[in-house]
């Protein structure tokens, strides 16, 4: 090869990268960054699409039984359909009006408290869905209303984000969970997988 471009040197120890190498590794190293990075930037706006689209279209579980009761009381099917979806079962938009209304008094307790009363509505809400181990795709869990541990965080992690309460995610082996985290800076361990033993 030409002097420089490969290396300088006799043994495979003594071997360092010529200025040539050098320039290709970096433009290489240039060129795979402005290739992947539209493909991940693609990839994050997809999935947030989809969680998005999770937390507004999700219906809450036996929601066939619940849009026959709404029938039965001469709601409209169209209006019964809003009406079954988790995010309206659980009246999300009121849930975030009242912790906004005790966040402007100031109280740090009754803040506190109150965030973790509606966090426990949507843990609750969250976790009485039936659990399939592979169920963790947004659009896969609107179809068959199946979660496991990662859907379940998704969701409920959602769900929050909706009303404004913090969290954490935790990824543990083989698990996926959050971390309440209230305005008095208490952590509260948050598991909204079906099945699981409420912690808090």
């Amino acid at each position: 090869g030409q002097k420089g471009y490969r290396a300088d040197g006799e043994k495979p120890w003594e071997t360092k990268v010529g200025p040539r190498q050098h320039l290709q590794d970096r433009a290489r190293r240039q060129i795979t960054k402005a290739v992947e990075t539209p493909e991940r930037e693609l990839n994050t706006a997809i999935f947030r699409r989809g969680v998005e689209k999770l937390i507004m279209e999700m219906k809450t579980p036996n929601w066939g039984n619940a849009i026959q009761e709404f029938l039965k009381n001469g709601v409209d099917f169209d209006v019964a359909k809003e009406k079954v979806k988790l995010i309206n079962i659980l009246e999300i938009p009121r849930l975030k009006r009242e912790l906004e209304k005790t966040r402007q008094n100031g109280d740090i307790a009754k803040i506190s408290a109150k965030e973790l009363e509606i966090a426990k509505k949507i843990r609750k809400a969250v976790s009485s869905f039936d659990y399939e181990k592979s169920s963790n795709n947004p659009s896969e869990m609107i179809k068959y209303e199946l979660i496991n541990c990662v859907g379940a965080s998704i969701l409920g992690g959602g769900l929050l984000d909706e009303v404004g309460i913090k969290y954490l995610h935790v990824s543990l082996a083989e698990h996926s969970s959050t971390v309440l985290i209230t305005t008095d800076g208490k952590a509260y361990w948050q598991d909204f997988t079906p099945g699981n033993f409420e912690a808090y």
